[in-house]
């Protein structure tokens, strides 16, 4: 399901856009406000360039949008809307997470601690190869054949433990069914998929929203590096306060964080790697919008 970013904005605000153009008190916030909803209309989805509606005096404007509207507080979470557009104009739709069912995705999960996404792949097509994308098939595989498949994934050995691990919580808590996992509360699911060895919250957190359809936002190490490189979190944010940063300021939506976390690992391998790669990056126009300090108030 997409979403446009100005619909998301509505969401959120419970405004009709009238209505919030009326209550923008200068002329830079109305043209920023229209320029967003210009843009949101005619959203492309090619990866590499922004649609030919798109008007660059959105991105100088970004501070302004937030001006006058309740939904925005003089937080990072202010700007959580327009960043999502930006990467979003940028990027399109990207249909994350790949799997053709459930489990695929808790397998790759799983695999793609410590790796790259392309070695996962590798392991998951020899797992698929061997018809082993299943509870009980797992389970029945012995460990050293099992860790030779998903060799790619590095730390196979361990990776093997921890899909064991999984599967024997999934046996003795559900009788092998995810239907029944996954109907469980999302909070209580949660604290039970963090007692099981190997699986943090990093990954328990892309099992539930990505394999079970639950509203709860991941946070990877891309978010924390692009949060803190624009000056939206202080280096010594944990896990929880980066997760309720995206959660109390955005709708509670499944297809939001999913593509929103999916934006954000894009711009991580595209831009904000280790050596960031300013030049082109649609967050160009977020630099310097936030200090440590307005973080206080979050």
């Amino acid at each position: 399901m997409y979403l446009k970013p100005m619909e998301l904005a509505l969401i959120g605000a419970q405004e009709s856009f009238p209505a919030m153009h009326a209550r923008c008190s200068s002329a830079q916030a109305k043209l920023a406000l229209t320029c967003s909803r210009i843009t949101c209309t005619k959203t492309t989805r090619h990866p590499r360039s922004a649609p030919k509606s798109f008007d660059p005096r959105l991105l100088k404007l970004i501070p302004y949008i937030g001006e006058g509207l309740s939904m925005y507080a003089c937080t990072a979470g202010q700007y959580l809307f327009p960043l999502y557009e930006s990467l979003n104009i940028y990027f399109g739709d990207l249909h994350w997470w790949p799997g053709d069912s459930p489990f695929e995705v808790i397998v790759g999960a799983i695999l793609t601690q410590n790796t790259t996404w392309h070695n996962v792949e590798i392991a998951i097509k020899k797992l698929k190869a061997k018809e082993l994308l299943h509870p009980g098939r797992l389970m029945e595989t012995e460990d050293d054949v099992l860790a030779e498949l998903i060799r790619s994934s590095g730390y196979y050995n361990v990776k093997t433990r921890r899909l064991k691990s999984f599967v024997q919580y999934l046996c003795d808590e559900y009788d092998g069914s995810l239907d029944r996992m996954f109907a469980e509360d999302l909070w209580h699911l949660r604290e039970t998929l963090l007692r099981v060895k190997g699986i943090g919250e990093e990954t328990a957190d892309s099992i539930l929203l990505y394999a079970g359809e639950k509203p709860v936002f991941v946070v990877d190490a891309y978010t924390r590096r692009i949060l803190q490189r624009h000056g939206f979190s202080c280096k010594d944010a944990g896990y929880g306060e980066i997760q309720a940063l995206f959660m109390t300021n955005l709708p509670n939506n499944v297809p939001l964080y999913k593509q929103y976390h999916a934006l954000l690992v894009n711009t991580g391998k595209t831009f904000c790697n280790k050596t960031p790669r300013c030049e082109g990056c649609p967050l160009g126009g977020f630099n310097a919008c936030l200090n440590e300090r307005s973080l206080a108030a979050v």
